[in-house]
């Protein structure tokens, strides 16, 4: 049984932790059924997101009808719009947070494993980006280059990498001075080695915790811009779009509010379950705990 133990993988030790944490799990299968739902509730659905019942306009949710959220003021199924919210928000959450990991982990790295006066140049850089107003940076590449759902998770992320590639930098900090990075080092490996094969495995249970964090976090900042009219577009929708319709109409059609509210809670709170889940999971120390 010990000889069968030590053969398994870190990865099958680490899928075992997640698979135990209940909680975890739940959110995980909630996210991946919503995900389901929304895809096929666009394709397969009996509404379309952008089909307008002229004489259904701004009718509470009825099961008869099949407007199970009901409809908006245009008309439109309130159930179709908000999956289709579901899919354009995970996507730019995804999307943006894919794009500030690559940049996050490479510049943050890079400067935390070279260190001196590389290392305060980059920061400094980092420190001056910061220093611009996130709105000002959209509206420039919006003017410049139009609106598009690509190039608004593109500029996201483009921000979003600052706080990456410090954690990651904090993090090379502290993993450099272990055993086995002095060990590679005197044994003749080229940086490039060491940064790919010792500090980045170190770095996937921050990281994954972090991207957790940051996709909610992208998915609220697109809604913010989407409200400006500088995001996502008619007949298109997201959430953050949906909810701010919703709560013009808050005393006289509040499922146009709650629905989506109600969607999007359950993300953010699944996503924070998962990523507490794939923390615990990652921990090699946990596995001793438990």
């Amino acid at each position: 049984m010990s000889d069968t133990v030590a053969a398994r993988t870190p990865f099958q030790r680490a899928q075992d932790r997640f698979t135990r944490n209940r909680p975890a799990l739940f959110a995980f299968c909630w996210l991946a059924i919503l995900a389901l739902l929304a895809g096929a509730a666009l394709v397969l659905g009996p509404h379309g997101y952008d089909q307008i019942y002229w004489d259904r306009i701004g009718e509470p949710p009825d099961l008869s009808t099949g407007h199970i959220f009901g409809t908006d003021y245009n008309g439109r199924d309130l159930f179709a719009r908000t999956m289709l919210g579901v899919v354009v928000s995970f996507s730019i959450g995804i999307l943006s947070a894919i794009v500030s990991l690559v940049i996050g982990v490479i510049y943050g790295a890079v400067s935390g494993y070279v260190g001196g006066r590389t290392d305060l140049i980059m920061m400094r850089i980092v420190d001056g980006l910061y220093a611009v107003p996130f709105m000002f940076f959209i509206i420039i590449v919006v003017v410049l280059f139009g609106r598009s759902i690509v190039l608004l998770f593109i500029a996201v992320g483009a921000i979003q990498w600052l706080t990456m590639a410090r954690i990651v930098r904090a993090q090379t900090l502290s993993i450099k001075k272990s055993d086995y990075i002095t060990a590679a080092r005197f044994s003749g490996a080229p940086p490039w080695r060491i940064l790919s094969r010792h500090v980045a495995p170190n770095l996937t249970g921050v990281l994954i915790v972090y991207l957790t964090l940051i996709i909610p976090d992208v998915i609220l900042i697109e809604s913010f811009i989407s409200f400006l009219g500088l995001g996502v577009q008619e007949p298109m929708t997201s959430l953050g779009v949906l909810i701010a319709d919703g709560a013009k109409e808050i005393y006289t059609a509040p499922w146009l509010l709650a629905f989506p509210s109600l969607t999007l809670m359950t993300i953010l709170f699944a996503l924070s379950l998962l990523g507490d889940g794939l923390r615990d999971a990652l921990d090699p120390k946990s596995e001793a705990i438990s």
